[in-house]
């Protein structure tokens, strides 16, 4: 498909010669914007990444996953919105940006491997998941940091980034528990919380939506 921004398909070309062909597909294009589908290798779905024709004055925009059933599961979730921080961090106007998107993302995917959020405190997960939280709160600082970075407008969405009603930093609403009035608990409060208050109390009066297997 033609590419109508020079630009990217420069980039889009770059990128195929050095993480192999098929890795960069546009799925639309016309003189407004491009649409197009980002497969890293062991992934099964693709980024969706929607690019206006100003690019690289303006940020590329990562719209979700290309899989409907893949979509709904959370750690492609959280891959996405990820994704979609790495590219806001480090976009600069006039700069192309994708590569560096994808440098900055690899060592988080490597990690989103490894980790087992079933059990987050056991023996072989404790270093894991240490150095994602540290990795993940200093990404939710500089994303929500960049002027690019566009919270959307449904407080729900799960690109937005809420500060933890106890210790006040910023977290990927996709990694806190989030209450019906909208504040938000990250992990470390979270499971503080429930040393004191068992999450049967919560979860039976239907005001806490809380997700164990991945919070």
């Amino acid at each position: 498909m033609l590419i109508h921004n020079p630009a990217l398909a420069d980039e889009v070309c770059a990128l195929n010669a050095i993480y192999g062909d098929g890795t960069v597909t546009a799925t639309f294009s016309d003189a407004h914007h491009t649409t197009v589908s980002l497969r890293l290798g062991g992934l099964k779905y693709s980024f969706l990444i929607r690019i206006l024709e100003s690019y690289p004055r303006s940020a590329p925009q990562v719209l979700g996953v290309d899989d409907l059933i893949q979509s709904t599961v959370p750690s492609v979730q959280q891959n996405a919105v990820f994704f979609r921080a790495c590219v806001s961090c480090v976009h600069l106007p006039d700069n192309v940006c994708l590569f560096d998107a994808i440098e900055e993302f690899e060592p988080l995917l490597t990690l989103q491997e490894q980790y087992d959020p079933i059990s987050p405190t056991g023996p072989s997960n404790e270093a894991l998941s240490a150095k994602r939280s540290m990795m993940l709160r200093d990404l939710a600082a500089r994303a929500k940091a960049k002027q690019n970075w566009r919270p959307d407008h449904c407080e729900d969405s799960m690109f937005n980034v809420v500060d933890c009603a106890v210790c006040m930093e910023p977290f990927f609403r996709v990694e806190t528990a989030n209450l019906q009035c909208h504040h938000s608990f990250c992990r470390g409060c979270l499971h503080g919380l429930f040393q004191l208050l068992p999450p049967r109390l919560s979860a039976a009066n239907g005001r806490f939506r809380w997700h164990f297997e991945h919070v």
